[in-house]
């Protein structure tokens, strides 16, 4: 079986290589296909990294013309493709995104016949679904000519669910709607952390890019409000730069005891370190689609704070931890409240999480494949 991913965000987020190299020591066939935008200074590095994959990309990177232009982004990448591989040597194709990498699997299964499975993720439905109306009647197309769709997080599907549109969507989802959650680096999984008292004082810890949608600013205001009630707390947050950098700097000159900055880490064995020295693990973010940060934090022995339907919300039942409305300061600073009344009750020995390790993943995603192949679907 020959596989083709079509993986539009290859080099933001390390879960895709994750899967594709579990994929490979499972033997499966495959190629990767994904937009280069600008010279993308890491695509070098990334093939150097994984000469085990055989890595695609468009020669010409895309520009912010197609930003707009959707479907002459498309047509731009189709004709990329299709100089570098012959498709009929493809048994299914794998997008990864809805949209992006959708469009192009619908255009190849229209041209060549190659099934294909598509995810859904995040930005499929906070970003296309909320500001492209236009390509409503192509999100039709792509979806009921897939022959599975996949929800990276039972999230997302709730999340899908409330959209007015819905109902000309939901036959077929539920018909086709596979959940395949993503994995973890197997280093958290097999040092896991299963006690932890809390320190004096509270030390909570955020892990993400300084981002408006991740609510940092929110956070940080959070622990203030419980500093300011008497409340012996502080925050730690790590991660690459944002849009927020410039106000969390100024905030932390004003409270330089209460609040730390410490820059990303990439280090997993110092991150570890990290998260082992703190006592909440909190990130009230929106539009996330999975969020492998609190499958990390949980493995460490650290509840966590979300906001419902985000993340992993719905994939573990009764986490350790909270899920909050709205990522306002009173509903984290009352949520935060609440995970240090429980904290004695926390319970991380019975917390299942072998269904994260990465090869369990590509198991399920390889039978998967095998399912909805030309061959099988021709017998």
């Amino acid at each position: 079986m020959n596989c083709l991913h079509l993986c539009n965000d290859l080099l933001g987020s390390k879960v895709h290589l994750n899967l594709y190299h579990q994929l490979h020591r499972i033997g499966l066939q495959q190629s990767i296909f994904f937009a280069s935008r600008r010279e993308h200074k890491g695509l070098n590095e990334v093939k150097s990294k994984n000469p085990d994959l055989k890595i695609l990309t468009n020669k010409v990177p895309i520009n912010k013309f197609h930003r707009i232009f959707f479907r002459s982004k498309i047509e731009f990448l189709y004709g990329h493709l299709i100089q570098q591989i012959s498709p009929k040597d493809y048994d299914i194709i794998h997008a990864t995104t809805l949209f992006s990498d959708g469009a192009l699997a619908f255009k190849l299964n229209q041209e060549y016949g190659i099934p294909y499975v598509v995810a859904i993720r995040a930005t499929d439905i906070d970003l296309f679904m909320k500001y492209r109306f236009d390509l409503f009647p192509l999100c039709l197309q792509i979806i009921r000519n897939a022959k599975k769709i996949i929800f990276i997080a039972e999230s997302l599907h709730i999340k899908l669910k409330m959209k007015s549109f819905y109902t000309f969507l939901k036959s077929q989802l539920d018909q086709k709607s596979v959940a395949i959650y993503n994995g973890i680096d197997e280093q958290w999984l097999q040092n896991r952390n299963f006690e932890n008292t809390l320190n004096n004082p509270i030390k909570v810890l955020f892990v993400g890019n300084l981002v408006y949608r991740k609510h940092p600013l929110e956070l940080i205001n959070a622990v203030k409000i419980l500093h300011q009630s008497g409340l012996k707390i502080n925050l730690t947050l790590v991660g690459k730069k944002g849009d927020q950098l410039t106000q969390i700097l100024q905030e932390i000159n004003k409270y330089p005891g209460l609040i730390c900055y410490r820059g990303e880490i990439k280090s997993l064995c110092e991150m570890k370190a990290v998260y082992r020295c703190h006592d909440i693990f909190a990130l009230p973010s929106e539009g996330e689609t999975f969020g492998l940060v609190y499958l990390e934090a949980l493995s460490q022995g650290l509840p966590i704070l979300l906001c419902a339907n985000q993340g992993i919300d719905g994939i573990i039942d009764n986490f350790p931890g909270v899920r909050i409305a709205k990522p306002t300061p009173l509903n984290i600073s009352q949520g935060l409240e609440r995970i240090i009344l429980d904290y004695p009750t926390y319970d991380f020995c019975s917390l299942d999480m072998d269904e994260f390790y990465w090869s369990n993943v590509a198991k399920k995603y390889k039978a998967l494949f095998e399912a909805n192949t030309k061959q099988e679907i021709n017998q």
